[in-house]
């Protein structure tokens, strides 16, 4: 009897263990059709001023990565968070520029001035075609203008 009982429960817990595969599956399928899976990319930049660390382009805080996410072919997003670090007076900011390069290109800039202040950045680019992403991180002297640029990395599209 105890045999009986025990290959019972054994059936019981397959068929609850396979339901909720099954309800697992259906949510993925659901939540993403074919081909239109996220490709994401991890992203860490920073300007520099005689010699010191003045901005910077991260995650939530300065320790962790930005993010760029290819959506699918026609969307892509920028997360994370642009930090101004060492010199006041001077502005921190962050420039994405989806299909750089191309004839329909467009820029987007976020800033953040004053000493130790920090921006969130979030944007969703939204085109006919995204085939790629640029994102450039620099120091913009407000009083003239004057822009000097730190480093950037462009992000080529999965799905093209």
């Amino acid at each position: 009897m105890a045999d009986l009982k025990s290959v019972s429960r054994q059936g019981r817990a397959r068929s609850v263990l396979g339901a909720a595969f099954g309800a697992l599956a259906l949510t993925l399928i659901t939540a993403y059709p074919a081909g239109a899976q996220a490709t994401v990319f991890n992203v860490s930049l920073t300007a520099y001023k005689d010699g010191v660390r003045a901005g910077a382009f991260t995650g939530g805080d300065s320790r962790n990565d930005a993010k760029v996410t290819f959506v699918s072919s026609t969307e892509a997003a920028v997360t994370g968070t642009v930090f101004d670090t060492a010199y006041d007076g001077w502005c921190a900011l962050v420039s994405m520029t989806v299909n750089d390069g191309f004839a329909d290109a467009r820029t987007i800039r976020r800033e953040t001035c004053g000493y130790q202040s920090s921006e969130s950045v979030g944007e969703t680019f939204v085109k006919p075609r995204v085939y790629n992403v640029k994102v450039a991180v620099g120091l913009r002297y407000p009083a003239t203008g004057q822009v000097r640029w730190g480093e950037s990395k462009k992000f080529d599209s999965p799905h093209w």
